[in-house]
């Protein structure tokens, strides 16, 4: 954070926002108009100045976060960035399996473009999902994957994930309904190399052999996959999934 003094017009206009709230250019300059505080060209110069000391953190243009120079929680102005729902590790660090919030932040849409910017030093990345771009609950303020969906997301995406151990650690945590409505996700998606790399990842983190025989069970042909499938790299070969392990994942297997 840039420690700088405020102006008394910088003050004027960040005592009338919101913090912790988004604000466009139009609803300052409408307010300013109200209470007659300065020209419009000196406000949109004060803007710019007061955005520079991070007084507002701009996430694109005319769209503002207001920080009053203050900590700011960076999940919270990821729902602004791209809207969606945060995901991914994102979404572990939420949920306690990730101890560290990660520089960039993940967020789940129902677009077909991924997207990404950075704002303060941080990233912040929209991953399409398209019809999958579903599956939020709101939790401890944020609007977030459910535990099911995180599940499901990150598997489906797993190249986005620099640490597996939280991904592996809440698949061996998740109860029966939870179980119940990642199959639905996957059962949603029909692909039958999900399921081979979904029941990878149960079978790594030696989750119920319940959830083992109903996922096996929907893979009517195998077919040779990689786990991470952009990644050129080829892994180890699992013969049990027909599956090439080239996220290390077999790194977590007790021998």
């Amino acid at each position: 954070m840039i420690n700088m003094e405020y102006t008394n017009l910088e003050q004027k206009i960040l005592k009338i926002l919101p913090e912790g709230k988004i604000v466009t250019h139009h609803t300052i300059s409408d307010v300013n108009e109200s209470l007659k505080f300065t020209d419009e060209k000196t406000l949109n110069n004060t803007i710019h100045n007061l955005s520079r000391k991070k007084g507002l953190l701009r996430l694109r243009r005319g769209l503002y976060f207001v920080t009053k120079g203050k900590a700011y929680d960076r999940i919270v102005v990821s729902s602004y960035v791209y809207g969606g729902y945060a995901a991914l590790d994102t979404a572990l660090f939420v949920y306690g399996y990730q101890q560290s919030q990660s520089n960039t932040l993940y967020s789940v849409t129902s677009k077909e473009r991924k997207k990404e910017t950075v704002i303060d030093g941080s990233k912040y990345v929209c991953v399409p999902m398209g019809r999958m771009g579903f599956g939020s609950v709101s939790f401890r303020g944020y609007k977030v994957s459910t535990k099911a969906k995180t599940l499901f997301d990150c598997i489906y995406n797993l190249i986005y994930l620099d640490d597996k151990k939280p991904l592996i650690a809440l698949a061996f945590d998740l109860k029966e309904s939870e179980f119940e409505e990642f199959m639905n996700y996957a059962d949603k998606l029909d692909h039958a190399s999900f399921y081979q790399r979904a029941g990878y990842v149960f079978d790594i983190a030696k989750a119920k052999g319940r959830f083992l025989r109903i996922i096996a069970s929907k893979i009517e042909a195998y077919s040779v996959v990689k786990l991470v499938p952009k990644l050129r790299d080829m892994g180890n070969y699992v013969g049990k999934w027909h599956i090439y392990d080239n996220a290390g994942l077999a790194s977590f297997l007790q021998v």
